[in-house]
């Protein structure tokens, strides 16, 4: 009981009461000091805990920068597509439709998609039935979708079986009309961006109409996406450098991809050359999102090449639409038998020549024989310093060797 009094009443002594506070540790021995309440109360201790504190305050004010410097430069992650309109259907129980039985019968439908995009539908068009068959298809559409707003148009692929019969007694007329369409459309998810889908539907309608009244039935279905695409996101232009002689012709390929790096075809790419010449020309992306032009050098100079996807297609460079760049270096020709690296007033293969003829290989008679001259002293023949500079280097025999140094040789 004794033991346990004291332990007591050291624990509950007020603070700087003497040697409890200095000499002894929590289990009651010497030490370097006592915790009250989870605080040092020894000064050199308590300044050792501050030291630490502000230590571990440093260390996690490192970690939250380090943390959001790294989330600040993490790689941008590509845009993700959405869906294609392969499995929408457009279903409508009345339409309107001319009131005759012309060639062509235009038409309008409303009503709820079904599919990757739900929501209201409208389309309008035409199409011309001749010989008992679907011979054209031309339509416009629009879907107001929660997942997206989608736009497009629909041309005629393979016509079906097709008739439109006028009863002149009723006043009325019957439409059957089967065709397959291709479509392209513009898709602008929620989440921003813009994107092109492109595919096959097939379209199914017949019906009567007796004056404004009509009763039709009009199917859709989207049967096949080709894929979805982002709008031109990068245009690069191949080679970006080339250096050719005048009189040949230079060829420059675009490639347009998407945000995903996919190719994106159906873009017009347009070109600028200014420099040495001067050029406009364009070309349409196929397939694998390239195209190319091509123009011939008719002087010697640089080049620069500019281009961009014009994604509109309205002959603007437009915010957005991606530019590209490439240089084009035009060398002089070289005049046929001008050989003459040395400037001496002689052809090099003459010199040779009249050199061995005449036992005289010191065709200029400084003293030093033909190919051994270095009148500057940095150790390289002077001719051939000469083709260092010579934007014309010569092979008049076509051996593959240049003329100078056959001369040297």
């Amino acid at each position: 009981m004794m033991k346990g009094g004291q332990e007591m009443s050291r624990l509950e002594e007020p603070e700087g009461s003497g040697n409890a506070s200095r000499g002894l540790n929590a289990s009651g021995g010497a030490g370097t000091g006592t915790r009250w309440s989870g605080v040092e109360r020894v000064e050199g201790v308590e300044r050792v805990e501050e030291g630490n504190m502000r230590r571990r305050c440093v260390l996690l004010a490192l970690v939250v920068a380090l943390v959001a410097a790294t989330l600040g430069t993490a790689p941008a992650q590509a845009q993700a597509l959405p869906p294609s309109l392969q499995g929408e259907t457009f279903v409508d129980t009345r339409i309107s439709t001319s009131q005759n039985c012309p060639t062509t019968i235009s038409f309008g439908a409303s009503g709820e998609a079904a599919g990757p995009y739900p929501g209201p539908y409208s389309e309008s068009g035409f199409f011309t039935i001749s010989g008992g068959v679907v011979t054209a298809f031309e339509s416009t559409f629009s879907i107001d979708s929660p997942n997206g707003q989608v736009t497009g148009t629909k041309h005629l692929l393979l016509g079906g079986a097709g008739a439109c019969r006028f009863n002149s007694t009723s006043r009325g007329i019957a439409v059957t009309a089967a065709a397959t369409l291709t479509y392209e459309a513009t898709i602008k998810p929620p989440t921003g961006g813009t994107f092109r889908d492109a595919g096959e539907a097939f379209v199914s309608t017949q019906g009567r109409c007796f004056g404004p009244n009509c009763s039709t039935s009009f199917s859709e279905n989207f049967t096949l996406s080709h894929g979805v695409l982002g709008e031109p996101a990068v245009l690069s232009l191949s080679p970006s450098t080339a250096t050719n002689p005048v009189g040949t012709s230079h060829i420059v390929t675009a490639t347009v991809t998407d945000v995903a790096g996919q190719p994106v075809p159906n873009v017009v790419v347009r070109f600028t050359v200014t420099g040495a010449h001067s050029v406009t020309d364009s070309c349409t992306t196929g397939p694998t999102g390239q195209c190319s032009i091509s123009y011939t050098g008719t002087q010697a100079g640089t080049d620069a090449i500019t281009a961009y996807a014009d994604t509109d297609n309205d002959s603007v460079q437009d915010p957005g639409e991606p530019p590209g760049a490439a240089t084009k270096v035009w060398t002089p020709l070289c005049p046929p038998g001008d050989d003459d690296h040395d400037d001496d007033g002689l052809d090099d293969e003459l010199e040779d020549l009249f050199g061995t003829l005449l036992h005289e290989p010191d065709s200029d008679d400084d003293g030093v024989s033909d190919g051994n001259e270095d009148s500057d002293d940095d150790g390289e023949d002077d001719e051939d310093e000469d083709d260092d500079e010579d934007p014309c280097p010569d092979d008049s025999d076509g051996n593959g060797e240049e003329d100078e140094d056959e001369d040297d040789d």
